[in-house]
């Protein structure tokens, strides 16, 4: 009997886990038909690291990539050279890494005996919530990271239960690649000491050796990445400029902003409102009190609901804990929240959900017709959203148009509808949407930058080198400001401050080879030819098929020649 109950299991098993798959890839078909949107330029299309051994080397020991998750533009760099730049081939990656985290998680519940840990597992495949994550190719490090988590996170708990040194070895071993693709997986140990409390099982000076390794190795990432925000991507500014009593205003907003949209999922937008952080406004000190007042009853009614429902929500605030407005990240210029920042921490209130499920349902001959009624409608409902919510990432035109129509204020989607509608040729259109930025945010350094651009395209030299300062004005280290800049003054013959702006552009963005062509000519104009021809070889060197820059070359060694008579 006892052989048969277990064939069954098994059975019912291997059934549920295909389903789960099937369903995970039915609901993501339209993001898998998707191409190419914001940040994707970046970290893909516009990334020569890609393509080379020497790019693969860089990826992981230089500033060159847009972020320190090397492992994750590695992954880019083997798909590279398998489909090229076929979008599909890497929102399959999305979407089966994806699909492999939800039966993880699963897995994880099972192993801590929670019930209904596959309608968690279901949950997270299938919430609309979740597709900013799975159909936005450049959040790879989101799939990538919570995958290496999970499996992480399997071993140790094999560990705990069968004191397995192998177990230990593997789990930490994991961990490493989870946080070499994003560092909210540092918050791991945290977690397991979560889950361990909820057990019940005793906390002692054994167990929390073993968990040191994990804590400095999340601790040594996570430095790494507030310098890399800080210094590569460049979060810092008024848009960061918080005070610390301001900051204690954002975390229980932002907790509960994240459960609901996860309880109601309506009127997900890929940028959210930016709220004005007040503290004078005492009604924004209800959301912090409401946080520690949940906390507090969730703790006296332990021994009433159990410990889990305060670990489920422990867990998720932890998970949550690097963006809750503590440390400045990038984002934050324009909105304190963004569907994916939640991607992992979801799992901890899906868990919650779960367990709340397996208590309500009752036992008995209803038992079965309640559970597969209410995975039905679960599936329909949640599926039927997240095949919506996928459809908006199709290009940036409609992810730009869809972010305007839900959130009007969002700036930076008009910044970069306007780009596109620049890149299309259609100028005047583009400017309307520069100027939309500039009336809701008059110091966006990328609107005037732009402005600039066009002005300059149209021959309007004065107006335009006026957009140019105003950019590099209100952002001193806008790279492109300070080239474009640079080339207009040296078209006007104002060559030494041209120089002055081109050379902090090289300074700041070594590897961009048009502030180096631009230098040159700059340089040229000024008699030196040997400052020239040294900034043209290295635009040549970081892309050999830079014609505008073999050209110029070409041009100055004939006029050393000249010079020389040789």
């Amino acid at each position: 009997m006892d052989a048969i109950r277990t064939n069954r299991d098994t059975r019912d098993d291997l059934l549920k886990a295909a389903l789960l798959l099937a369903v995970t890839f039915i609901v993501y078909i339209p993001a898998m038909k998707a191409g190419f949107i914001w940040d994707d330029d970046s970290y893909l299309l516009n990334n020569r690291n890609l393509l080379t051994m020497d790019g693969l080397w860089r990826i992981w020991f230089s500033t060159e990539s847009p972020q320190y998750y090397p492992l994750v533009f590695t992954t880019f760099w083997i798909e590279q050279h398998f489909w090229g730049l076929a979008p599909a081939g890497y929102h399959a990656v999305n979407v089966f890494l994806h699909a492999c985290n939800s039966l993880l998680l699963w897995a994880v519940l099972r192993k801590l005996n929670i019930r209904y840990g596959f309608l968690a597992g279901l949950l997270f495949a299938i919430h609309p919530v979740q597709v900013e994550s799975v159909a936005w190719i450049t959040e790879r490090k989101n799939v990538l990271s919570a995958f290496f988590y999970l499996l992480s996170a399997l071993s140790f708990l094999k560990y705990e239960e069968k004191g397995s040194r192998s177990s230990y070895i593997i789990s930490l071993s994991l961990f490493i690649p989870a946080l070499l693709s994003k560092t909210v997986t540092c918050s791991l140990p945290v977690a397991l000491l979560i889950v361990r409390w909820m057990s019940g099982r005793k906390i002692d000076f054994k167990y929390l050796l073993s968990l040191v390794p994990f804590f400095i190795a999340g601790l040594a990432m996570g430095l790494v990445t507030i310098w890399w925000e800080l210094n590569i991507v460049g979060a810092k500014g008024n848009e960061w400029d918080l005070s610390y009593i301001e900051r204690l205003l954002l975390p229980g907003r932002v907790a509960l902003f994240y459960v609901m949209k996860l309880v109601y999922p309506s009127d997900l937008v890929f940028i959210y409102p930016k709220w004005d952080v007040n503290a004078a406004d005492l009604v924004q000190w209800a959301y912090a009190i409401a946080l520690l007042g949940s906390l507090a009853v969730l703790f006296l009614l332990r021994k009433t609901l159990g410990r889990g429902p305060l670990a489920a929500v422990l867990f998720f605030l932890a998970t949550l804990f690097p963006a809750l407005g503590f440390f400045n990240i990038y984002p934050f210029q324009y909105s304190y929240v963004a569907d994916h920042f939640q991607y992992l921490a979801s799992a901890g209130i899906f868990a919650l959900i779960a367990g709340t499920a397996g208590m309500l349902v009752p036992s008995g001959t209803l038992k079965k017709p309640i559970e597969a009624a209410g995975l039905a409608v679960i599936i329909l409902v949640l599926g039927s959203l997240t095949w919506s919510q996928g459809k908006v990432y199709r290009d940036l035109e409609t992810l730009w148009k869809d972010t305007i129509q839900k959130n009007p204020g969002a700036f930076m989607a008009h910044t970069n509808l306007g780009v596109l509608r620049y890149s299309e040729g259609r100028d005047e259109e583009a400017m309307r949407h520069f100027m939309e930025t500039l009336r809701l945010k008059p110091d966006a350094a990328a609107a005037h930058y732009n402005i600039g651009l066009i002005l300059y395209k149209q021959g309007n030299t004065v107006k335009a080198a006026e957009s140019f300062k105003l950019a590099i004005q209100y952002d001193p280290e806008h790279v492109m400001a300070l080239v474009n800049y640079g080339k207009l003054l040296s078209d006007v013959g104002r060559s030494t401050e041209a120089t002055a702006h081109l050379k902090k552009a090289v300074t700041l963005a070594p590897g961009n080879e048009v502030a180096h062509n631009n230098l040159a000519t700059a340089y040229a104009r000024t008699g030196d030819l040997q400052s020239a021809i040294a900034h043209l070889r290295r635009a040549l060197e970081i892309k050999p098929d830079y014609e505008n820059a073999r050209k110029n070359l070409a041009a100055v060694l004939s006029s050393q020649e000249q010079q020389t008579g040789h």
